[in-house]
């Protein structure tokens, strides 16, 4: 059970820095008339701060693996749909199919999967499952904006939705430690 508030705690820092590198390093080439000229001058980071994402994917499905079968299985199909995805934004650059497939069905399957977790995890704390809530209703606000095209909705739902994950993930990581010992003391 150490090993799995590890894994949360890994979850949040890899999306923590994949978080940061949104922000700073791959907005410029995400919108805007000269995004393609930024890509080009910037391929090394642009291609590193996707390969940060992958990983932080991969974290995902190892931090819904701790909790469900069923929410790593929607999870890593998720995190399919956005890796081959990513990888073309890195070769090819932006474009609205691929702005679908990442923001529109990889995110909704990780919201799915952890609404899976919030409806078969009982025992989760209140506030954990608060938190997935949250989780879970930007995250699904997020790929239906990336469905129907509203830009606005989907960045102001991208920039509060990877703080909300971030921090539930530290809080599954709390959970996951403590019920860890619940466990061993009743034993």
């Amino acid at each position: 059970m150490k090993r799995q508030s590890a894994i949360a705690y890994t979850c949040a820092g890899v999306h923590a820095i994949a978080t940061l590198l949104m922000a700073t390093l791959l907005a410029p080439g995400l919108t805007g008339a000269h995004r393609l000229a930024y890509i080009a001058a910037h391929r090394a980071s642009w291609t590193a701060s996707w390969i940060v994402w992958q990983v932080a994917a991969i974290s995902l499905v190892a931090l819904y693996a701790c909790f469900s079968r069923n929410a790593a299985i929607i999870g890593a199909l998720g995190a399919c749909v956005d890796i081959t995805s990513e990888w073309r934004y890195i070769l090819d650059g932006p474009s609205r199919t691929l702005d679908l497939a990442i923001g529109g069905l990889a995110n909704g399957l990780y919201s799915l999967g952890l609404l899976v977790v919030l409806l078969t995890r009982r025992d989760l704390s209140p506030l954990l499952r608060a938190s997935a809530t949250s989780v879970v209703l930007f995250g699904f606000a997020l790929s239906l904006s990336s469905f129907v095209g509203n830009q606005t909705v989907e960045i102001v739902s991208t920039a509060i939705l990877f703080p909300t994950f971030i921090v539930w993930a530290i809080l599954a990581g709390r959970w996951l430690g403590s019920s860890c010992r619940a466990q061993s003391r009743h034993q």
